[in-house]
């Protein structure tokens, strides 16, 4: 390692000045189209103020960690962005010594995923100068996983880099970017949206359909040692494999609330995967919660895997609802970096065989194969909801 005093020697500092971008205003990459066209008013995404970046020097044929910022874009660290197609994040300013860096950012971060604490001021990254997309980095974050081997990610997570030079007469050196230095940070996770569909009054099985209520979801996915789930970001905002944690079994774990909403294609009611309707987002701590997956953006064509088990868990008038299902059902997905996997089941009748000492009561549910499904929802709709169909 170099020491942090050798770095940058002895040269005054230059404040420089970094713009945050969202190329594409956020969208997915996805086949599920709106209903209509959103506006500007439109809620894209939602960003926590509080941000880290990790910023690498080139010095003695290394680079080495320079700087570790973990800040707030704001001064009320726990008012969230709303970020809409005209939303405009704060720059972030830092002082540095003349040379060549390459900065990571990352929003979002730090409430989904685990940062890694052994990164240190002055710890060595690499020896290549060039950096390319094969070569391996330290990773700053990783999965934050349960005693009982579930993940949470309940908000989008960015990241980006950006090389950048710092010349000797205070300022950006002609050959890199003008200032403020512009960072693209691009969407590391994929969304899991689950639709329940409610049946009609006149169905023989209404009687036994989904209630409102508070439920606890389990999803148990499942891939192969060849194309193993993301588990990290490398320092600077990469995909990152940790060698000794391969994960081929996710379960996928979120607290949901009970919103029932009316498609606008089929005027359909279906339950939905998020919190309060509507989501309480512009308060100290937001309550939406959508269930994420950490992809790796470096492969577009995505990886195969496999649903082997959906459990979801309530509350409702003195006993506990629980609807699964079949023990043998699997159901296969491609899961693609920025993306929905959006997939809808219905109830279709009572486990007999159910017994649990809890009160709980269990219900098969079903996956429903309608091609027309996909833009039963626009991509936003979470964020940007229709009057709730709940049946108190």
């Amino acid at each position: 390692e170099i020491t942090p005093t050798e770095i940058g020697g002895k040269n005054g500092k230059t404040t420089v000045v970094f713009q945050t971008e969202i190329p594409g205003l956020t969208d997915y990459a996805t086949t599920l189209e709106p209903m209509s066209r959103a506006g500007l008013d439109t809620i894209k995404t939602i960003i926590n103020p509080r941000y880290r970046a990790i910023i690498i020097k080139w010095t003695n044929q290394k680079w080495v960690i320079d700087t570790i910022l973990f800040s707030s874009f704001n001064s009320n660290s726990w008012s969230p962005y709303i970020i809409r197609n005209n939303t405009t994040l704060p720059p972030i300013s830092v002082e540095l010594r003349p040379g060549k860096y390459k900065i990571g950012l990352f929003l979002n971060a730090d409430y989904n995923l685990t940062f890694l604490n052994t990164l240190k001021i002055g710890q060595v990254v690499s020896n290549n100068e060039t950096i390319g997309k094969d070569d391996i980095l330290a990773p700053a974050y990783k999965l934050s996983v349960s005693s009982d081997n579930a993940q949470t990610i309940k908000d989008e997570v960015f990241s980006g880099s950006i090389e950048f030079t710092v010349g000797k007469n205070d300022h950006l050196e002609n050959s890199g970017p003008t200032r403020p230095t512009r960072i693209n940070v691009t969407r590391k996770v994929s969304r899991f949206r689950y639709l329940l569909k409610e049946h009609l009054p006149e169905d023989s099985i209404s009687d036994i359909d989904f209630f409102s209520t508070q439920y606890d979801v389990l999803a148990h996915l499942e891939t192969t040692s060849e194309t193993p789930f993301c588990d990290g970001l490398d320092i600077l905002g990469r995909p990152h494999y940790h060698i000794d944690s391969t994960y081929t079994r996710l379960i996928m774990y979120m607290s949901d609330g009970a919103n029932r909403f009316e498609s606008e294609k089929d005027h359909r009611i279906y339950h939905m995967t998020f919190g309060t309707n509507p989501p309480v987002i512009t308060g100290s701590f937001p309550t939406y919660a959508f269930p994420f997956i950490l992809t790796d953006d470096t492969k577009p064509e995505g990886i195969p895997i496999t649903l082997t088990s959906l459990r979801i868990t309530g509350q409702a008038n003195g006993y506990s609802p629980v609807y699964k299902l079949p023990d043998d059902f699997t159901q296969s997905f491609v899961l693609k970096p920025n993306s929905i996997l959006q997939t809808i089941y219905e109830v279709v009748g009572r486990d007999s065989t159910y017994k649990n000492e809890k009160d709980e009561v269990g219900y098969y549910l079903r996956l429903v194969n309608d091609p027309d499904a996909k833009d039963l929802f626009h991509p936003y709709f979470e964020l940007n909801p229709t009057a709730s169909k709940n049946n108190y």
